[in-house]
């Protein structure tokens, strides 16, 4: 999977919309102490179109790879989207054109570089969040159905959603509703469907909002953050409850009991194991973390169910073994052959 073009995508947009705040914080008192010139050159041979248009075709080349609209859904939601860069752009649309205005330095070119920025973002959430209480966005259904139809005509198209639920265009906010939203959520079976039902449900109020202060057509959520609002607090308050629920899952499944393995070799032999897997380099704590090698052999015993006496004292003697120091690892190679012949003298006889 490629993430190049989305990952210059968001740079660019998250580059161009910080160094505009940079610019209103230093004119903010001493405009004429600010040279922009290079900076309004740079921007000027910039084509944001472009830049979005490859990664369009970027998004078209994953799906011809991988096929599956889930694993695009997820490629865009995790990689080209971070909710760091989120973040950034909803403070950063809500507040920052007030600020240029209010400046009066260089309106023009930093009115450029707002609508640059926020138009494309706003391109990034139509793509990347469905406008409706669905799992996709109509574009990424519109974009996965054309290249699917491109390698089978036949393939069915994936319909567009025409009366949705939720809408992003403007309309007012008590279209988002808690008492729907609990019905919606109640009808879905997994804790999974529901998380993600109100993480969409977050981001098309979210969008709701963005758009509304964008374009300042309605008066009423001017000076509202959304944050505060009652619908967006019920969301956070359900998604950790179900997080929790989720989490709750998960600790269930790892306490699940499991009759336990035993070793039947010898201590010696499972040393000579542990050792090479240790000094292999080839097993990781799953937190990034060192682990030392007595707490890999208090692992293993674990695993295995045995208690080994003297550990260091028996891998001394192994190591001081002068025909051959590893007669159990060459033992595997043995048994892993044997293992190999086998299964080819089978197939040798079904044909």
């Amino acid at each position: 999977m490629e993430n190049a073009k989305g990952k210059k995508l968001t740079d660019t947009i998250e580059y161009w919309s910080k160094k505009l705040i940079e610019i209103l914080d230093a004119t903010e008192f001493a405009p004429g102490f600010t040279d922009i010139s290079n900076l309004k050159n740079k921007f000027y041979v910039l084509s944001f179109e472009n830049i979005y248009n490859d990664f369009e075709e970027e998004v078209r080349h994953n799906i011809v790879h991988l096929k599956n609209i889930d694993y695009i859904d997820n490629y865009l939601d995790c990689q080209v989207l971070p909710d760091e860069f989120r973040n950034h752009m909803i403070e950063f649309i809500k507040y920052t054109h007030k600020r240029i205005f209010k400046n009066n330095y260089e309106i023009k070119f930093l009115l450029d570089v707002y609508e640059a920025c926020t138009n494309n973002f706003n391109k990034l959430l139509q793509l990347c969040y469905s406008e409706n209480n669905t799992n996709y966005s109509n574009r990424l259904r519109q974009l996965f159905t054309e290249e699917m139809q491109k390698i089978n005509p036949e393939f069915e198209s994936i319909v567009l959603d025409t009366n949705p639920i939720h809408k992003n265009s403007i309309s007012p906010v008590e279209d988002y509703s808690i008492e729907q939203l609990k019905l919606e959520i109640s009808e879905l079976s997994t804790v999974k469907e529901k998380v993600k039902h109100v993480q969409n449900i977050m981001f098309d109020y979210e969008q709701w909002f963005l758009r509304e202060i964008a374009c300042e057509t309605n008066p009423d959520v001017e000076d509202i953050d959304f944050n505060d609002t009652e619908f967006y607090q019920f969301c956070e308050i359900e998604l950790r409850r179900q997080k929790t629920m989720q989490e709750l899952e998960k600790n269930e499944e790892k306490t699940k009991t499991y009759e336990p393995y035993e070793w039947v070799g010898t201590h010696t032999e499972l040393l000579e194991l542990f050792t090479a897997l240790y000094h292999s380099k080839k097993l990781e704590r799953v937190d990034g973390k060192e682990f030392t090698r007595k707490e890999f052999l208090d692992y293993i015993q674990d695993i295995f169910n045995v208690d080994i006496k003297d550990a260091e004292g028996k891998l001394t003697r192994a190591t001081d073994r002068k025909n051959n120091r590893t007669p159990f690892i060459d033992s595997l190679r043995t048994a892993f052959e044997a293992y190999a012949d086998g299964k080819e003298e089978k197939q040798r006889k079904r044909r």
